[in-house]
């Protein structure tokens, strides 16, 4: 702390300078001043917490000093010292707030008494106003949060005491003072042909609530953004049409003036006008609904509740047949009749958009979506081999337009045969492992045939041929006679004492001229030729 001590006599004042110990009361600088103006200056400058003022000062006197630095709002503690028992002069000090009033001469004693109270209030109020602040810094904090729950129980319509919630309303900073109130809720996404990153989404919200609260008086809406992809527009007014002509001229100014300076599209749904705080859901689920029917509209645009159709479910047609190709052509692995397929559905819905509400669409689209990811399944695969996220459904019931469905379905229709042909490929390769598995086994069994193997792999003989044929580029019947003569040639060189139709017999054939003529047919030169090559 700091002390002033006012005192035009130098001995006076260097006396209790020296002689009074500071350091006990928490005061470490001690300042000094012969007259009233100076100590007037003084005082603005280095704010002390005491002033001990003498009441006959030159320049300007104490009790002027003191009323002066009174009307400047300065709060110091002051002692007064006098050379006369006064009682105007007590009275007059006592008017401006002086905390005691010694008559001199005066003690050590007396002004160390005088001092050890004033420093211990002092203290007090200084440990009062910091848990104060405290208490005022950890509310503030918490404000945002108190206020985004106010503003749930507003878009709820759970409100019990409409006079206390007017209270609370003006507490936080939000004009319901209005007959009549309107929602407008602006969804924020990525623009179709631009990805922003979390941050760069972030950034984009900041910069619209600068231009909406641009374009919006204070005191004519409330502006939330404690939602991650929305803001909330409230506005109240006390004529209906008027209140509801001005949300609309909002609503085409937000979009105006954030097309030309924010990266990010928006969508605006608007609710009813609705009357009385506990009717402000009913326009908060308004503009939600005119949002959901934004599905198949322009990039970035104004949707009202009162547009939002009202559809007969005998005038929609859904593209069935189209959706049961495009199932079938995924199971297959045609990957470019998928994708095209995709798109046709997608143009489709598109035309029906004056007859097919966005909500709708929406479903089919999602059922879409969940008849690919069964096909995962069925198999035998998981969705978490195509996407870091399994949940896939969850993932486009955030999507706000058709075209996001439309990029979505097409790669996800692109990546599915991928991996559809290659779990065919991987089955068939494992299929005909097998099978030249048991032929190795059994090439000396006479009857070793297709129809044999067939009914080995349980599959159609005509089917094993097919795959076989394509995976290894040749026939069954040829690779079988492949592998017999193979084993022939080794034979042949090892055992003199078998003859050729011994050996002919052994891997297989059960005619010799028929093993001679496939022998060199495959080798070049017959078996007793190849014999006598060692």
């Amino acid at each position: 702390m700091k002390v002033l001590i006012v005192e035009d006599e130098a001995i006076i004042r260097s006396g209790i300078v020296k002689k009074v110990h500071w350091e006990k009361f928490g005061i470490y600088q001690v300042l000094e001043s012969g007259n009233g103006e100076e100590a007037y200056d003084m005082v603005l400058k280095e704010n002390p917490e005491i002033i001990i003022l003498d009441i006959n000062i030159p320049k300007l006197n104490g009790i002027e000093l003191l009323k002066r630095l009174r009307h400047d709002n300065i709060q110091a503690r002051v002692i007064i010292l006098s050379g006369h028992d006064n009682f105007d002069y007590a009275r007059q000090a006592i008017k401006y707030g002086v905390d005691n009033y010694l008559l001199k001469p005066c003690s050590t004693s007396d002004i160390e008494d005088i001092l050890s109270k004033v420093s211990s209030n002092i203290s007090a109020v200084y440990e009062k106003r910091k848990k104060y602040d405290e208490m005022k810094k950890k509310l503030d904090d918490m404000l945002p949060f108190f206020r985004t729950g106010f503003i749930n129980t507003i878009i709820t319509g759970d409100i019990s005491d409409e006079g206390q919630f007017i209270d609370l309303s003006e507490y936080f900073g939000i004009n319901l003072s209005g007959e009549y109130y309107i929602v407008a809720v602006i969804l924020i996404q990525n623009r179709a042909d631009e990805e922003l990153s979390p941050e760069g989404r972030l950034l984009g919200k900041v910069e619209l609530c600068q231009v909406i609260k641009d374009i919006v008086y204070a005191d004519m809406a409330l502006i939330d953004s404690s939602m991650s992809d929305r803001i909330l527009l409230l506005m109240s007014g006390d004529y209906g049409d008027e209140l509801k002509r001005t949300c609309f001229s909002v609503a085409d100014s937000i979009i105006a003036e954030a097309l030309d300076k924010i990266p990010v599209s928006l969508d605006i749904g608007i609710g009813n006008v609705s009357k009385g705080i506990k009717s402000i859901k009913d326009s908060y689920d308004g503009a939600m609904a005119a949002l959901e029917d934004r599905f198949t509209g322009e990039e970035s645009g104004v949707y009202f509740v009162e547009d939002v159709m009202l559809y007969n479910s005998s005038l929609i047609k859904y593209p069935y047949e189209e959706e049961k190709r495009l199932l079938g052509y995924l199971k297959t692995g045609a990957k470019s009749r998928a994708a095209d397929t995709v798109d046709g559905i997608v143009l489709f819905l598109k035309a029906q958009k004056d007859r097919y509400p966005g909500t709708l669409i929406k479903t089919h689209l999602k059922q879409l979506v969940y008849y690919m990811v069964q096909i995962v399944y069925e198999f035998g695969g998981d969705i978490s081999d195509l996407y870091s996220s399994t949940n896939v459904l969850g993932q486009v019931e955030n999507f706000y337009h058709i075209d996001q469905y439309q990029k979505f379905l097409r790669g996800f229709a692109e990546k599915l045969c991928e991996y559809i042909s290659n779990k065919r490929y991987l089955k068939h390769t494992s299929t005909v492992r097998k099978i030249i598995a048991f032929i190795e086994e059994n090439y000396s069994d006479e009857g070793l045939n297709l129809e044999k193997i067939a009914e080995y792999a349980g599959m159609h003989p005509n089917y094993v041929s097919h795959l076989f044929k394509k995976e290894k580029g040749e026939s069954l019947s040829s690779y079988i006679c492949k592998y017999r003569v193979k084993i022939a040639e080794g034979l042949i060189l090892k055992a003199d004492q078998f003859k050729v139709y011994d050996i002919a017999y052994e891997v297989g054939f059960n005619d010799a001229h028929y093993f001679t003529t496939c022998f060199k047919n495959i080798v070049g030169i017959t078996p007793s030729e190849y014999r006598n090559l060692r």
